[in-house]
């Protein structure tokens, strides 16, 4: 596969992160100051380069651990704009939100063609955001 500049732009930004990131200072779920690193893991993510959806591969985030007996949970420190449980990117979900929105006449198989994923991928997009952007209304009856 070969990546335009955005891509590899994002992918070199990545990548830096990857080679550069420190320890953290202390266990964000313990507060203990005993961690080390833990390997790391490979990932993918499809972001939005000039409108259109490429797929970067072979991105590296580290894992780190809590050595602290009572706690020895680990966690993956990813690169900022790498969402956590997400393939797509945010850049592409927002650009397909767009599209479903204020398009006329779209549909969620050209929603989803158009930003390489299937209907139902749409659907759970639609379904994430929903669930997120449900405000509370206030009851405004005297």
């Amino acid at each position: 596969m070969s990546l335009h500049k955005g891509g590899k732009e994002i992918k070199g930004r990545w990548d830096h992160f990857f080679e550069t990131v420190k320890k953290p200072g202390h266990c964000p779920f313990c507060q203990g100051l005993r961690i080390y690193w833990n390997g790391h893991r490979e990932r993918s993510a499809s972001v939005l380069e000039g409108g259109r959806v490429i797929h970067l591969t072979d991105i590296l985030c580290k894992r780190v651990k809590c050595a602290n007996p009572p706690c020895r949970k680990s966690w993956t420190l990813r690169p900022p704009g790498l969402m956590a449980r997400r393939h797509y990117q945010l850049c592409v979900v927002a650009s397909a939100m767009r599209q479903w929105l204020f398009e006329p006449h779209s549909t969620l198989t050209a929603v989803a063609r158009a930003h390489e994923c299937c209907r139902r991928t749409v659907g759970r997009w639609l379904r994430w955001i929903r669930g997120i952007s449900t405000a509370a209304v206030p009851d405004l009856a005297p």
